[in-house]
């Protein structure tokens, strides 16, 4: 049970720094968009922003949420 355990943390943890990622570039496109006037660089880095956040977010919880439901098993 402690490998599964591990593996779970090991994968919630990748998506996670992924999504957080997101939200790093993200800020790099709204950040072009905003020198260049470009509205839809703009738009475009603000949705990288929120969905980066949002995945980041939910991948974090359903990681805690599965290893607090695999401790609760025991046989």
């Amino acid at each position: 049970m402690e490998i599964v355990t591990k593996l779970v943390t090991i994968i919630g943890s990748i998506i996670t720094v992924i999504g957080l990622f997101n939200v790093l570039m993200g800020l790099f496109t709204w950040y072009k968009g905003f020198k260049n006037e470009n509205p839809d660089k703009i738009d475009q880095g603000i949705s990288s922003m929120l969905l980066g956040g949002v995945v980041g977010v939910i991948a974090s919880g359903v990681t805690v949420a599965v290893v607090a439901a695999l401790g609760n098993i025991s046989f």
